[in-house]
């Protein structure tokens, strides 16, 4: 009975420490869902339909993973609408600009924030320390949903 009980209050406070957030694109097509346990982890989907089942990111820099055994102290969703004008055009030279931003603040002084577009989404890491950092290493695994096709351009040489 009691290695029963143990084993309940274990599972309880491994669920109470996950957080989840939440984030759909202006128009509602893409949705990131994000959970945060001892890593980031988040999944997508497109018209309700999930085209990245799992997601995990981190960042070492200055020797440290970043995102390990991770708190979020703060969030806040900021929605974007506004209109650049590109210094260099290649396509057009002016670019719309529309986004819904989840912003996750950490304990441990940096951010990670997951832009929402209608068409695709996108991540970054912030730092707010004073000094100069030196990334190591970058790290970004994506599982997709069984049967998926994924399309990459031949590289015959990198530079």
């Amino acid at each position: 009975m009691k290695t029963f009980f143990f084993t309940c209050c274990f599972i309880i406070s491994i669920a109470i420490k996950a957080q989840n957030f939440s984030i759909q694109s202006r128009d509602g097509s893409t949705m990131v869902s994000v959970n945060i346990d001892e890593n980031i982890n988040f999944s997508v989907k497109k018209f309700n339909k999930t085209v990245i089942e799992k997601g995990l990111i981190n960042l070492n820099f200055n020797g440290k993973n970043l995102a390990d055994n991770v708190k979020v102290i703060a969030n806040k969703i900021v929605d974007i609408d506004e209109v650049l004008t590109a210094i260099i055009p290649q396509k057009n030279k002016i670019i719309q600009n529309s986004y819904r931003e989840l912003q996750l603040k950490f304990k441990g002084h940096f951010e990670v924030h997951f832009r929402v577009y209608n068409e695709g989404i996108a991540y970054r890491f912030i730092t707010n320390k004073k000094d100069d950092v030196e990334v190591f290493s970058e790290q970004m695994q994506i599982t997709f949903p069984e049967k998926t096709t994924s399309y990459f351009p031949k590289e015959d040489k990198i530079q």
